[in-house]
């Protein structure tokens, strides 16, 4: 199986953020993911609408599911 780049960049941001459980930045997540860091806010906006993450002023926090 093949996965588009966005949706392999949206498993690996999410990855990080679940492992880093604190905020990180977009350039943060561009250095050490190796994702371009205009690329990351599109990617980004999606796992916020989606409910996998929220923004605090400029940083992303990865939300952990509700049970």
């Amino acid at each position: 199986m093949q996965l588009k780049i966005t949706t392999d960049y949206a498993v690996r941001i999410v990855y990080y953020l679940a492992l880093r459980k604190e905020t990180v930045t977009a350039a943060q997540l561009s250095e050490a993911l190796k994702i371009p860091e205009s690329y990351i806010p599109k990617i980004t906006k999606r796992l916020k609408d989606a409910r996998m993450t929220f923004r605090r002023n400029y940083f992303m926090v990865f939300c952990k599911p509700v049970y």
